[in-house]
C-alpha cells in the first residue's frame, strides 16, 4: 500500500480502520495543525525521518516538513524507533518489533517477550531493545533475538551506545551498562527519579528524566545529577555539535557540553516525547501529533 502525503493543515481529523490486528497508520500528523495521534518516537536514516506512535502509526518525511502516513500492519502502541545496519527497527507493546529498509514497507518480527518494549538502539553491530520488567533483548540482524539477563525488575525506557558502552535507563533512577549488550551491570545515579532518555556526545553520557532531572557522566559509571530547574524531560538527541532535549509542555533545551542547558522558545505547549536529527534538521514529536522542527536547535517552528 502506498503512503498518503500529509501536508501542514490548520486542523485535521484522525481516521482509523482496525481489522483484526491490522490498522492503517492514522492521524494527519503535520508540522502545524492538530491531530489526535500521539507520536512516541522518531529517528532518521536512509535520508528519511520515521515517527511512530499510538495505534500502529508510522509517518515518514524526507525533510521534517511534509509527512506521509505508512501502513505498519499493526494496531498497538509503537514506542521507539532507531536506525542501524541499513534498516529501521521499531519497538512496541507486547514485545513486538517491526523492521523496514526504507520506512515504507514493514515486517513484524515474532514475539520475543510479552513485555512492552520502550527503547531501542544500535551500536557495536548489535541492536538492543529494552522494556518493562528489566527486559533487554539483542540481535545482530533485527530478526533473531536473544533475551538477556539484566538483573533488574524496573521498566527500562531508553538505551544508547557510545564510546564502547551500552547504557540503559528507566524507573527509579535505574541505570545499566554493558560493553557487548549481553552482560549488564548497574551504576548508581544517586536518584530515584524516572530516567526517560539517554544519549552520548561531546565525550559525555547525558540522561534526562522526571522533575526536570539532568545528569551526566564521563564514563557511564559515576554520575552527577540535578533536578528541579526545568520541567520533566522525555527525549534527547546529540547532533550537530549539541544536545537537544524535549519534554513536558513543549519544553526544548539545548547544551553544547551536556552539562549546562538553556531553554529555547517552543512553538507548542504539547508534551514532546522524542527528537531526532537528519539532513540538517531537528524534528521533535509528541502528543496530539505535535511535530516541531529547527535547523539550528535554537529557533523552532511547527505544531
Amino acid at each position: 500500500m502506498e503512503g498518503r502525503v500529509v501536508r501542514p493543515l490548520s486542523r485535521c481529523t484522525r481516521l482509523a480502520s482496525l481489522v483484526a490486528l491490522v490498522s492503517i497508520a492514522t492521524g494527519c500528523a503535520t508540522t502545524s495543525g492538530t491531530t489526535t495521534t500521539t507520536l512516541q518516537g522518531v529517528a532518521f536514516g536512509a535520508e528519511t525521518f520515521v515517527a511512530v506512535g499510538e495505534s500502529g502509526a508510522i509517518l515518514t518525511s524526507p525533510d521534517g516538513q511534509s509527512w506521509t502516513e505508512q501502513s505498519s500492519g499493526v494496531s498497538f502502541m509503537l514506542n521507539a524507533v532507531t536506525y542501524g545496519n541499513n534498516r529501521f527497527l521499531v519497538a512496541g507493546t507486547g514485545g513486538m518489533v517491526l523492521t523496514s529498509n526504507d520506512g515504507q514497507a514493514w515486517n513484524a518480527v515474532p514475539l520475543l517477550t510479552a513485555a512492552t518494549l520502550r527503547g531501542t538502539s544500535f551500536g557495536n553491530d548489535t541492536f538492543v531493545t529494552v522494556g518493562d520488567s528489566g527486559t533487554i533483548a539483542t540481535s545482530n540482524d533485527a530478526q533473531s533475538w536473544i533475551l538477556q539477563q539484566s538483573g533488574a525488575s524496573a521498566a527500562l525506557h531508553d538505551v544508547v551506545y557510545g564510546n564502547g558502552l551500552f547504557v540503559a535507563v528507566g524507573d527509579g533512577g535505574i541505570l545499566l551498562t554493558s560493553s557487548d549488550g549481553g552482560s549488564w551491570s548497574s551504576a548508581n545515579t544517586g536518584t530515584t527519579e524516572v530516567l526517560w532518555a539517554v544519549r552520548f556526545g561531546a565525550g559525555v553520557y547525558v540522561v534526562v528524566g522526571a522533575g526536570g532531572l539532568l545528569g551526566y557522566s564521563r564514563d557511564g559509571q559515576t554520575w552527577t545529577v540535578q533536578s528541579g530547574t526545568f520541567p520533566t524531560m522525555r527525549g534527547l538527541v546529540y547532533a550537530d555539535g549539541q544536545f537537544v532535549g524535549v519534554g513536558t509542555g513543549g519544553t526544548i533545551l539545548t547544551s553544547s557540553d551536556g552539562i549546562s542547558f538553556t531553554q529555547r522558545a517552543s512553538p507548542t505547549t504539547d508534551d514532546l516525547y522524542a527528537v531526532a536529527f537528519g539532513s540538517g534538521v531537528f524534528a521533535a514529536v509528541g502528543v496530539n501529533g505535535a511535530i516541531v522542527t529547527s535547523t539550528d536547535g535554537l529557533t523552532w517552528s511547527g505544531s
